[in-house]
């Protein structure tokens, strides 16, 4: 153990831990330290970085507070700095740091608290094994039977057999004594562990005048190999100090002891190895006796170790001695260091040897690129040889046959699908148990994509899709028969020509719909831009595509091809993993596209109608959230399978979901209570997947649930269940898709990763450079990127961002995780984590706002952390694309921040509410509210304008008053209810043709079939409903087995069609002093002139003394003088009631007397008064004036005559109204149906003095050639009603 230079900035934290930390413990730190990423330059300097090294990551980070406290912490941990004079890393250093450069008291007591100094014991506790790089773990090994029992240690991994330790130190002697590990290191790293004692080590490093290097070398691995003999244990520490070391090929060393201990356990009498250790072999042959060409190739020595360090192929202390060290070295005999530590690590590791390549060529000069071609070519001598006609023609025409399945991780919160995800790829567990919550989508949205091979699954991470491009590009040009030649890669460009893109009737590549196809629909205009597309396409043929990323890319396929192994032709897999908070499950639909297979996790700790304790965790914290919304296991199963049922079938296939029990080690995982789950899990299998609408795939025969400790400790167990899960999954074919890729499309894919960085998005016109040059089109580079968009982490919106690529999506959805988590109830002292440095949200009115109301500002959105890479204009240009918020007056609204309501709803003694609910279409049982549909539709509700909606928040004061105002909520997850208080019924048709318009888009938006909901009314039974099934006939159906009467009842059929009352119950309703407000807001929409004094006379006021009074009154006010004149006559003064009474047709009779026609007809319209002539042809058939209750049959009459809604703007010129009213409309409304929509309702309102009528919607509409809607209205309405 080290220790630290005596200094009182230490003394604090002398109970702290002072053992020495290497790279290995990097995870641990940074997770630990990971919240102080804004001030990540004081945690430097106070960790003692020097300057240059400071000023290095800033501008090699681009001052990205995450990635440069990343690199702070890896050059220190790397002991990148002084380390002589200021101390090893350890973590009372780190306390030290967060003290005084992140200004963070709390969070120092947490590192110290976790990180004591370890009791003496006598002897020193080894380190942890560090994670190994695609080594083995060691795993508990069974008891052995017969002859002696060997001793058994427990390593902090595993336990290690001694005798089978011994045996691999002795058979790979030489192998250790190759890697290039420096001896002095080894001996002291050895006597900090006792293995060795002070004299052991004076006879090893002091005796250097009489023996040699090896000589020394065998010696110390003999002191080493005599005890690991007695003490398995031993085995474990030697392997922890090559791993401590830090390089690839001490890394590597480590792994391979551990494959042969493996080997040897398993089958001590066939021990192999893979062909790795032959290729190494042949790569240290070619290094060794190249050695004096490597040398004369005039590369700089320091620029040489710099990039090793890079590359983990040596460390700080090696580079320092080449590049610092002796200075009486010549630069031959330091590059003979380096040599021999790049040798000495090819033979451990072969990947060096493609790494050092690579940094010959980086080099730039034709002397190193042409030493990196020869050694290439001596290590594959038979390889095959590529020039540009042939890897432009592969890029042309090659395509492979994918096998791809889509799997989405759901669950509550907490109920571990991160770790099953874990799990699945044979991955180690997370070091902790409670995980920061997952985003609404891994990574927002990020599909790991992993291949299937020898029954486990493997992540496919760039190098290894680089390496199946370059197999498949070798398998190609060696059925070519041109000869080869070598490729010249100063003149490597993309061919001008391109091949046609392939067509495909995938959903991951079907183009997106226009939001306004009118462009189409001129001829000319048509012809006009085809002339000017295929000008357009034959410049793009011309210009040279010389996009440097994508051209580097082309250089490293076909560079990549001496190595390649695996082809493209395979199984594909792609996870997403979800969160599981209500807001985030119901914003999930809108981000990811339909799964084919979904894992469904359920925590088996908790009983199956436990109610869960929803939790969001942050920091390690977890904290309360979606508190009135809390849900059971079987509930939230029964959820997410109802959303199945009403899902549109992915490829006309049914869903299939695969139920895993986690928490199996839970002592509350009781056989009972699995049993139990099981029996209700079976109950939702019964009848067919037609009658279901999804697949349910059993664990086995007789059980549904597949339980599992996700946690469970690396070793044959793990990767033994990880097999088994994975065999379950590989088996459902059913979900299976298969499809054609161009090969094109993966390099694409990763020249945009490359192109990127570190940063979240593209410009379209670089994305279109990368396109051409990898021979792509400009149509198939937008097929690319909507196949990526819907398969990969790539994220493309052409309809709203069309000059913006989101290549890595997670600013979007952090920031929108950052909002949402606002509204929970997070410990003031975490609130950091979700803001910027020294923002003080508490005193914002901003954020009182969203928790009440949920509305959010821009300035709410300035205040988060995190750096989003995009503009907030942008980001809210998405959101509102998406409904996933709507622009109020004050801000913008997102509903998925509101918890449920559960106050109590309006009450009207006019209409009852009205009732959505969805039905399973076989089965007909009725279902929950479907994820997502709620909020998106609410959001669509509220671009309406006619009628305006309001969504029930905490703050009730903003609708309780507002009668005309429709009301929607959701009923314990059942059915969503719409609520109307006011009597002016003829709006009712109105909010229904809304609400269905709003209904049908959201469902399409998250997949659902259409027109899958169905309206209903409540039943007189509980949890019933009477299902509306002829409207026109007022027939419903009612699910219980009493019959509800509620034909010809005006509360419930206002709402599909509004009877015209005659004036006995709605003209002439005799009105009080209540009215009065009713009737000023009248007056006011009809632009009354003010004339109150000739108004009351027609009223039947008096002169003298009524409307005297009221003008010596009221001298300076004129609403004041209408009020009091309007009260009289409610009060009935005077000879009211010998002029017809207070009633609404004696006020518009009034004031059409007076002249006033506009207002008196505005009354007419508002409660349909008509004339006694108009009223008994109203009575008899349809009215000749047509009015907003007719919304419904004129929409209706459109749909089934075909109309062509991209029209909308000339059929409202032929309507009569006014260019402005429809460039209104045009600028408040993006999509055509929208546009129709408003232009309808302007138009039954009577907008520009219009009379809306069946016989004038017929004539508009042979006026633009809609003929066949004309006849349809003209048959339906016209002809019946002359009959």
């Amino acid at each position: 153990m080290s220790s630290l230079p005596s200094h009182s900035r230490y003394q604090d934290f002398i109970d702290v831990s002072d053992e020495e930390l290497s790279i290995s413990d990097f995870n641990s730190v940074y997770q630990s330290v990971k919240r102080l990423s804004a001030r990540w330059k004081q945690i430097a300097i106070s960790l003692l970085l020097g300057i240059n090294t400071i000023n290095l990551i800033e501008a090699n980070c681009r001052a990205d507070p995450t990635y440069c406290l990343q690199k702070v912490l890896e050059y220190w941990l790397r002991k990148d700095y002084d380390y002589e004079r200021y101390g090893i890393p350890c973590w009372r250093k780190v306390c030290v740091a967060v003290r005084e450069g992140g200004g963070d008291p709390a969070l120092v007591d947490k590192i110290a608290r976790e990180h004591p100094l370890p009791a003496t014991t006598g002897r020193t506790t080894p380190h942890p094994l560090p994670a190994t790089t695609g080594g083995a773990t060691p795993h508990p090994l069974p008891a052995t039977t017969g002859g002696a029992t060997p001793h058994v240690s427990t390593s902090s991994k595993g336990t290690f057999r001694s005798d089978i330790a011994h045996r691999v130190m002795t058979e790979c002697t030489s192998l250790i004594k190759n890697c290039g590990i420096d001896i002095h290191l080894l001996v002291e790293k050895l006597l900090e562990r006792k293995i060795i004692n002070v004299r052991q080590k004076r006879g090893i490093t002091d005796g250097y005048t009489k023996q040699t290097a090896g000589e020394r070398m065998d010696k110390l691995l003999n002191l080493i190999s005599s005890p690991i003999r007695a003490i398995g244990e031993i085995f474990g520490i030697f392997l922890d100090i090559l791993r401590e070391e830090g390089t690839r090929r001490t890394i590597a060393l480590a792994d391979k002891l551990l494959q042969k201990y493996y080997s040897f356990d398993n089958a001590p009498d066939q021990v192999q190895f893979d062909d790795s250790t032959f290729k190494s072999d042949i790569a240290y042959r070619i290094m060794t006796e190249n050695a004096s060409l490597i040398k004369n190739c005039v590369i700089d020595v320091s620029s040489l170790a710099e990039k090793l360090l890079e590359h983990n192929i040596i460390n700080a202390r090696e580079k320092r001695e080449i590049v610092y060290g002796n200075a009486e070295q010549s630069d031959g005999e330091r590059m003979d260091k380096v040599l021999h530590i790049i040798s000495s690590s090819i033979r451990m590791d072969e990947e060096v040897f493609d790494i050092f390549l690579a940094i010959l060529r980086e080099e730039g000069t034709r002397r190193t690129m042409k030493l990196a071609d020869n050694l290439l070519q001596e290590y594959c001598p038979n390889q095959v040889q590529c020039d540009n006609d042939a890897l432009s023609k592969w890029l042309q025409e090659g395509e492979v046959n994918l096998t791809v399945k889509r799997v989405q991780m759901l669950g509550p919160p907490g109920s571990g699908k991160t770790c099953t995800r874990r799990l699945l790829l044979n991955e180690d567990p997370p070091e902790e148990a409670l995980t920061d919550s997952t985003p609404i989508a891994c990574r927002a949205v990020k599909a790991t994509r992993i291949s299937v091979a020898d029954g486990c699954m493997k992540e496919v991470d760039a190098k290894a899709l680089l390496s199946r491009l370059a197999c498949d590009l070798k398998e190609e040009v060696s059925k070519q028969k041109e000869a080869p030649i070598d490729i010249n890669y100063d003149t490597c460009k993309s061919k001008e020509e391109s091949s046609e893109t392939i067509s495909t009737d995938s959903p991951e590549t079907k183009a997106t719909e226009s939001a306004d196809p009118t462009e189409s629909a001129d001829p000319t205009k048509s012809a006009d831009a085809t002339e000017s597309a295929d000008a357009t396409e034959s410049a793009d043929a011309t210009e040279s595509a010389d996009d440097p990323d994508a051209n580097k890319m082309r250089k490293d396929i076909v560079e990549a091809i001496p190595t390649a192994k695996a082809n493209l032709n395979c199984n594909w897999v792609y996870i997403v993993d979800s969160g599981g908070q209500t807001a985030f499950q119901e914003l999930l639909p809108l981000f990811t596209r339909p799964a084919s297979l979904n894992i469904v996790t359920l925590d088996l700790s908790k009983d199956l109608d436990e109610k869960l304790d929803l939790q969001y965790r942050i920091d390690g914290t977890s904290y309360p959230c979606d508190s009135e919304f809390s849900y059971s296991n079987i509930e939230f199963l029964k959820d997410v399978l109802s959303s199945g049922t009403v899902s549109q079938p992915y490829h006309k296939k049914f869903p299939g979901y695969f139920v895993l029990g986690t928490h199996s080690d839970d002592d509350k995982a009781t056989p009972e209570k699995i049993k139990k789950y099981n029996e209700e899990l079976s109950s939702l299998t019964s009848g067919s997947k037609a009658e279901k609408g999804y697949r349910i795939i059993p664990a086995k025969l007789g059980e549904i649930i597949y339980s599992v400790n996700t946690m469970l400790k690396s070793g044959p167990d793990r990767r033994k269940i990880s097999k088994k899960l994975c065999d379950i999954i590989l088996h459902d074919r059913i979900s299976n898709d298969t499809l054609k890729m161009p090969v094109r499309w993966f390099a694409f894919e990763l020249t945009l990763l490359k192109k990127a960085g570190n940063g979240s998005c593209l410009k379209k016109h670089d994305v279109l450079s990368i396109g051409k040059s990898l021979e792509m089109k400009k149509e198939d580079t937008e097929q690319a990127l909507l196949y990526l968009h819907n398969a990969t982490i790539i994220l493309y919106y052409p309809e709203v961002l069309p000059d913006i690529v989101f290549v890595d999506p997670h600013p979007i959805l952090d920031t929108l995780l950052r909002l949402l988590a606002l509204t929970y109830n997070i410990d003031v002292a975490h609130l950091h984590l979700l803001t910027k440095a020294g923002v003080d949200i508490l005193d914002s009115d901003d954020l009182s706002k969203l928790r009440k109301r949920g509305i959010f500002t821009k300035s709410l959105l300035d205040m988060l952390n995190g750096d989003q890479g995009f503009s907030k204009s942008d980001f809210i240009k998405l959101l509102l694309h998406l409904h996933i918020i709507a622009k109020t007056e004050d801000g913008y609204f997102i509903p998925s921040a509101l918890p449920p309501y559960t106050g109590p709803p309006p009450e009207s003694d006019v209409t009852n509410p009205l009732v959505i609910v969805w039905r399973n279409p076989v089965t007909e049982e009725i279902l929950p509210v479907p994820r997502g549909i709620l909020s998106l539709a609410v959001v669509n509700l509220r671009t309406f304008k006619q009628p305006e909606f309001r969504f029930p928040t905490k703050d009730t004061s903003t609708h309780q008053k507002r009668k005309l105002v429709p009301f929607i909520s959701l009923k314990k997850n059942k059915c969503i209810e719409i609520y109307f208080k006011s009597k002016v019924l003829k709006h009712c048709p109105l909010i229904l043709e809304a609400v269905t318009e709003a209904i049908n888009n959201s469902s399409e938006a998250i997949n659902l079939k259409p027109d899958g909901h169905e309206f209903a009314f409540a039943c007189c039974s509980k949890d019933c409903y009477c299902i509306v099934m002829n409207e026109a006939e007022e027939k419903v159906e009612c699910l219980c087995d009493e019959s509800a009467i509620i034909s010809g009842q005006e509360k419930y059929w206002s709402w599909f069609h509004v009877t015209y009352q005659n004036p006995a119950t709605e003209g002439s309703k005799l009105l009080d002093i209540k009215d009065l407000r009713e009737i000023l807001k009248l007056l006011r929409e009809g632009h009354f002139n003010g004339d109150w004094e000739g108004l009351g006379i027609e009223l039947g006021l008096y002169q003298h003394p009524t409307l005297s009074n009221i003008q010596h009154n009221c001298t300076k006010e004129g609403e004041a003088a209408l009020r009091k004149c309007l009260t009289a006559w409610l009060q009935r003064v005077d000879a009211v009631d010998e002029n017809s009474g207070a009633t609404y047709a004696s006020l518009a009779n009034a004031l059409d007397t007076l002249g006033q026609k506009a207002v008196a007809d505005h009354i007419h319209r508002e409660y349909q008064i008509h004339s006694p002539q108009q009223e008994t042809k109203i009575i008899q058939g349809t009215p000749h004036i047509l009015d907003i209750i007719y919304i419904r049959d004129v929409r209706s009459s459109l749909k089934k005559g075909n109309f062509n809604d991209s029209k909308w703007r000339d059929l409202g010129a032929q309507l009569c109204l006014l260019p402005d009213t429809l460039k209104t409309i045009e600028d408040d409304h993006s999509g055509i149906s929208r546009r129709l929509r408003e232009t309808l309702v302007k138009w039954l309102k009577g907008a520009n003095d219009v009379s809306p009528s069946w016989g004038s919607l017929v004539k508009a509409l042979e006026a633009i050639k809609e003929n066949e809607a004309a006849e349809h209205i003209r048959c339906k309405w016209i002809k019946r009603k002359h009959t």
